[in-house]
């Protein structure tokens, strides 16, 4: 069975956990709404078929206004969950459409915890106590 779906209904929501790759950078346009870019590491685990493999990318984000601001005062390192949408500039040249980089353009963002490093290294196993 086909279900169509009607413009308002499509869906473009990303939700993506990463890594700052640096700081981010902040502009402003000329009516002031603030602008903020950063790159965002992403590593995960997949299983499809055969072994598990290992997925990294490097997700251009953009972020606006009140996003923007508080994105500022995060250093590179720092690890964040982006909510938005994806997006990707097009212009024409010589009659042809050319397609940009695909960027997360984000709604909501938040601080994820550091992750857990083990603070004592394993012991080894008991000793059997035999010969």
């Amino acid at each position: 069975m086909t279900v169509q779906s009607t413009p308002s209904r499509l869906a473009n929501q990303v939700q993506l956990d990463g890594t700052l790759a640096g700081s981010c950078e902040i502009r402003r346009t000329p009516t002031g709404l603030s602008v903020a870019t950063l790159e965002l590491e992403h590593e995960s685990h997949f299983f499809d078929t055969g072994p598990i493999k290992r997925l990294e990318l490097k997700v251009p984000v953009v972020m606006f206004d009140t996003l923007a601001e508080r994105c500022a005062e995060l250093p590179a390192g720092t690890r964040i969950r982006v909510i938005g949408r994806l997006n990707q500039k097009r212009w024409i040249r010589d009659n042809r459409i050319r397609w940009g980089q695909v960027e997360l353009i984000a709604t909501a963002w938040d601080i994820l915890p550091a992750p857990q490093d083990k603070a004592e290294p394993e012991s080894p196993p008991p000793e059997s106590g035999q010969p």
